[in-house]
């Protein structure tokens, strides 16, 4: 972790909510193009053996942000410089949500684990979409892929949600590179993601009705459930012409409920981090299995070490997302994560990353 040891006690004195107000602004810095390339020199890796091209975009590597960390869009250079192969902002709303406060958020270190409310707190897709405006004007937004997950606004009809989730994916379309919605199944609450299948069908097919340039439409499944609870949101997902689908396991309820337990997690809270570790991963081997290669996956949860990142991509992710190991080992982690995979890839005899996708899965 390197300097990361001595700040890191510092940044979680502050609190989950102020520490990382407080290192994305630090991550400011990368606005100045100077610094920029020196932190490129100092964090970020490259090697061909782990390049890919998904959707007609260039992924560096497999391994990117995941939506939580950089909410508002305010350090969308960042990511890059630290050796990021993509980026997820949001989850961002069209109208603004309620900010983070000490009671939304907790770190339990012995688990190596985050907790959050199930809520998204954002200053809305509008302000968002003119702080991204800026930087694109500048032309230095495209170094790696960026996305953004959009939520539905809390309390809306559905008419009125269906709305918001159009105006939002409007308003960033000519900005950024991808676009994700979340869904949940259904039974199981949430705030900001669709449960019924009808109302995903209604909502994938105004976007896809917008969707110009044909840019990547992707679903984040929380909590996957059991087969016969997911054929139908999966099914209606691929009939939506959807690209690809983000799989991990952070809801209150199903697979996660002995992970939070174990952790510590406060009730009412999501959970985040390496106690997602197993249940994640019996996730993606799921619905790789269902979908059979129909569209690309996105493995999240509990990623942390370039083992758990390989482990993914053989269990079928084509690319992976981490969030709660940016926390606890600090911004060297991507360096050592790809010279680790490209160690990995050869121990194996295999020349590229996509090689290795599905490998473990029967």
């Amino acid at each position: 972790m390197g300097i990361y040891r001595i700040v890191r006690p510092l940044i979680f004195a502050l609190g989950p909510a102020r520490g990382r107000r407080w290192a994305l602004k630090a991550l400011k810095v990368t606005n100045i193009g100077m610094f920029r390339a020196i932190g490129r020199e100092l964090y970020r890796r490259t090697d061909p053996s782990l390049e890919s091209q998904l959707w007609g975009l260039r992924f560096e590597n497999p391994i990117g942000l995941a939506a939580g960390f950089d909410v508002d869009g305010a350090a969308p250079l960042a990511w890059a410089v630290l050796g990021f192969g993509f980026a997820e902002l949001g989850t961002v709303t069209a109208r603004p949500q309620p900010g983070w406060n000490a009671r939304r958020s907790h770190r339990i270190p012995a688990a190596l684990a985050l907790t959050y409310s199930a809520s998204c707190p954002n200053i809305g897709a509008r302000y968002i979409a003119e702080r991204l405006t800026y930087w694109h004007r500048k032309k230095v937004l495209g170094e790696i892929a960026l996305g953004i997950n959009l939520g539905r606004s809390p309390g809306a009809t559905f008419e009125k949600a269906v709305q918001d989730i159009l105006t939002s994916f409007q308003w960033f379309y000519p900005l950024l590179d991808y676009f994700v919605i979340n869904i949940i199944p259904p039974g199981r609450n949430s705030v900001f993601a669709i449960s019924d299948p009808t109302e995903l069908a209604a909502v994938l097919g105004r976007l896809q009705a917008v969707n110009e340039r044909g840019k990547p439409i992707l679903l984040k499944l929380f909590d996957p459930p059991e087969i016969a609870e997911s054929q139908e949101l999966i099914a209606v997902s691929l009939k939506g012409k959807i690209q690809g689908i983000i799989v991990t396991s952070v809801s209150l309820d199903g697979a996660t409920a002995s992970a939070r337990a174990m952790a510590g997690a406060p009730p009412g809270h999501r959970l985040g981090g390496r106690p997602l570790a197993a249940p994640s991963l019996e996730a993606l081997r799921t619905i790789y299995r269902q979908v059979q290669g129909q569209v690309p996956l996105i493995s999240g949860g509990g990623v942390f070490t370039a083992a758990d990142v390989y482990a993914r991509i053989r269990s079928g992710a084509h690319l992976v997302q981490l969030y709660t190991a940016l926390v606890y080992r600090g911004p060297s982690l991507l360096r050592k994560m790809c010279r680790g995979l490209a160690l990995l890839l050869d121990r194996d005899g295999l020349i590229t990353m996509t090689e290795a996708i599905g490998v473990d899965v029967t």
